[in-house]
């Protein structure tokens, strides 16, 4: 079971709008949090109705929403039941983990752990295309969703593409929207994924040592091919899948 971060405070992810988005917020929350595990009945539609105040349709909105996001599962006669909790993302577009934890539903949230400017090191200098001699800022962030653990991520970034880092609201903004917002678009990427268990990165976590991840190692490029970020991320494996489209 993942470990929830802090003691939950729902009001802070609850969504406001139509009302079966409301209570697929709720059982969403419940669900992340490990209040709901894996192979656990919701509540029936029937029961959602009388709790909520609203009508079949709308409880029946609720948990298909959660049916879509492969939260849950229905199976014919006998009810509704909590699937294992995985965020799934798809591997198409370079995209933020926060961006897609919003169009999820799901409330994005985490710490700076460490901030530091310092230089490059000869890997990230030959991968960013700098010279030994320049700066990076290296950004160690924890993230969760709803409250939920969902690993560490860490980015080198050049320091004169984003001089001001230091500056920016790094706990509660998105990165991707602040460099976009500088004109730095990150237009393509390249990442590898590895199975790995890292006790250092599960002490930082506050996790288990024995805890495994999905290692995500990704170059993102921007405007002209310029070389903008590498992001290594730490994804808690019982938490996190990745969803691919192949085709002939």
């Amino acid at each position: 079971m993942v470990r929830q971060a802090n003691p939950p405070d729902f009001r802070r992810s609850e969504l406001t709008g139509p009302l079966y988005r409301v209570i697929a917020a709720r059982l969403r929350h419940k669900i992340l949090s490990g209040e709901l595990a894996v192979g656990d009945v919701v509540p029936s539609e029937q029961e959602l109705c009388r709790e909520h105040g609203v009508s079949r349709m709308t409880a029946r909105q609720a948990v298909t929403e959660l049916v879509n996001q492969g939260l849950l599962r229905r199976e014919q006669g006998r009810g509704t039941f909590v699937t294992e909790r995985k965020l799934v993302r798809g591997l198409s577009s370079v995209s933020g983990l926060r961006e897609d934890l919003e169009r999820e539903g799901l409330h994005p949230g985490g710490k700076v752990l460490s901030l530091e400017r310092r230089r490059a090191t000869r890997d990230e200098a030959t991968r960013l295309h700098l010279s030994r001699a320049s700066d990076v800022w290296r950004l160690v962030r924890s993230r969760t969703a709803d409250e939920v653990v969902l690993g560490l991520q860490i980015a080198v970034l050049p320091v004169h593409l984003a001089p001001d880092l230091d500056t920016w609201d790094l706990d509660h903004g998105s990165l991707y929207r602040e460099l976009r917002a500088r004109g730095l678009p990150l237009t393509w990427a390249r990442q590898r994924i590895e199975a790995v268990v890292d006790p250092e990165v599960s002490d930082q976590l506050e996790l288990p040592a024995e805890t495994a991840y999905l290692r995500v190692s990704r170059i993102s490029l921007g405007p002209e091919r310029l070389p903008v970020e590498l992001l290594v991320s730490y994804f808690v494996g019982s938490s996190y899948a990745y969803d691919v489209e192949l085709t002939e």
